[in-house]
Formats: C-alpha cells, sequence, structure tokens
C-alpha cells in the first residue's frame, strides 16, 4: 500500500526561516543589534505558519502522521493518544489530531538566555496548535532543557552528539521518549569498531534503564558508509544484542 507522507513541512522551522533571510551571522548579530527586529520577524514568521495551519485544515488536505510515518528528526509516529478511534479521514483531520515538530538547530551557540527571549515563546504557540509534540534535532539541549519542557503536549526529545546526555537522561526520567541520536561516523568507516560501538552501546542502555527513560535509538545523518552498506546492518544487530543484554 503506497501511503502519502509529509507533504506541507518537516519542521516549523522558525530559526531556518530567519537564517534563511538575514543569513546565520545576520540572525546572531541581529539578537544583539536590533532585538525589537527579531521580534517583529519572529512574530511575522509565527503568523505565517499559523495561517498556513488554517489553510492545511480548511482544505482538508493535512498529512496524518500517526502510525508508521517518520516524524520530527528521527522516530515513528505510533502513539495511543492520537486518533484512539482509529484514522481520520483527511479531510476531518486537524492538527490537533497529528504530531507537531519544531527545534531550532541555527541557534545551538546562542545563550540559553537569548533561546528564551527570541525563540521558545514563538515555538510554543506553534506547538499549541497540535495533539503532540516533538522537540530538537541536531542542537543541544541540556543547557535550554527547562525551555523545552515548557512545550504543550511534549511527548519526544532529542538527545544528539552535542548535548549532555547524562543530565538529560536524569531530566527527561520516564516523562519523556528519549531519542538518543548516536553517531553516524560509527558507520562511516569501511570497517566498524564493533568494541567501541557495544562499549557505547552499553554505556548508554545502562544510563537509560537506571533513570527509567523510555529510549530510542535513531541512527540517522548517514552520508556514508564507508562503500560497506553492511555497517548499516551489522549497527542494528548490535544494537539488539546489547538491548537484550541491558533490559532482558
Amino acid at each position: 500500500e503506497v501511503e502519502l507522507r509529509h507533504r506541507w513541512w518537516w519542521s516549523l522551522d522558525l530559526s531556518l526561516s530567519y537564517s534563511n533571510m538575514r543569513g546565520l551571522e545576520g540572525m546572531m548579530f541581529d539578537m544583539y543589534d536590533y532585538p525589537e527586529k527579531v521580534h517583529e520577524m519572529m512574530e511575522l514568521f509565527t503568523t505565517g505558519y499559523l495561517s498556513k495551519l488554517d489553510q492545511l485544515e480548511a482544505q482538508g488536505v493535512l498529512i496524518n502522521n500517526v502510525g508508521n510515518c517518520y516524524i520530527g528528526s528521527g522516530g515513528i509516529g505510533y502513539t495511543d493518544e492520537l486518533q484512539p478511534e482509529g484514522p481520520i479521514a483527511p479531510d476531518k483531520l486537524t492538527t490537533m489530531d497529528i504530531w507537531g515538530f519544531n527545534e531550532a538547530q541555527e541557534t545551538s551557540e546562542i545563550s540559553p538566555a537569548m533561546f528564551s527571549e527570541f525563540f521558545i515563546p514563538y515555538q510554543i504557540r506553534l506547538a499549541e496548535r497540535f495533539g503532540l509534540n516533538y522537540y530538537g534535532c541536531c542542537e543541544g539541549l541540556d543547557k535550554r532543557l527547562d525551555d523545552v519542557l515548557r512545550i504543550p503536549r511534549l511527548r519526544r526529545v532529542s538527545v544528539s552528539m552535542w548535548a549532555d546526555h547524562v543530565s538529560m537522561s536524569e531530566r527527561l526520567g520516564d516523562k519523556y521518549v528519549y531519542c538518543r541520536k548516536p553517531s553516524p561516523t560509527d558507520l562511516a568507516v569501511p570497517q566498524l569498531d564493533e568494541d567501541h560501538i557495544r562499549k557505547d552501546m552499553n554505556e548508554l542502555l545502562k544510563l537509560t534503564k537506571k533513570n527509567k527513560n523510555i529510549v530510542e535509538l535513531d541512527m540517522k545523518d548517514n552520508h556514508t558508509l564507508g562503500n560497506n552498506p553492511e555497517n548499516l546492518y551489522r549497527w542494528v544487530q548490535i544494537a539488539r544484542e546489547e538491548v537484550a543484554k541491558v533490559y532482558g
């Protein structure tokens, strides 16, 4: 069966929209030199996205991302919290029936205070439109986690290689899905270092078990497999073996 997925957006990406217009360096300076204008731009993008969501709903063309569908920055959209009585017809679907996703990768080098002032208030307004929400991609979220956890109906949080994954494990506990993004570098070589992969995986899983995390391992951004596609299959085998060792 062929299904249409993710037609209209990947992320409601305010920071990408801004940096596409002003450049990444321009965005960084603007928050210091022209803070009022940054807020004006964030308001413009936010109201624009909200209007887009209104139009998609009114025209009955939203795409259902609940179930066997890639959502956010990695993972599958299975949940029993949305559409509990079964799939909703496209012309009846609203944003409250599906997953939403926000991230701010372009802001990874700004302070938590700047993120709190210029980005999260607008992202919260966008997230309010959705039934459940996923937050984050490659940016490290450990230093801005207090703000991220303000997202309404948040269920999944990205834990990238740039995050303090230990502190995030402790903070997220069993209240959110701990979406760990292992390093794709391990697969980008002709021959896997299996001992290294096992050691990292085992340590991670012992940590997540201790903190009762609902853990998800999202291997992604694999731009090369070192001319050895078997790396991917072998990594999955190792991950499954380590999960079985730690969780039984």
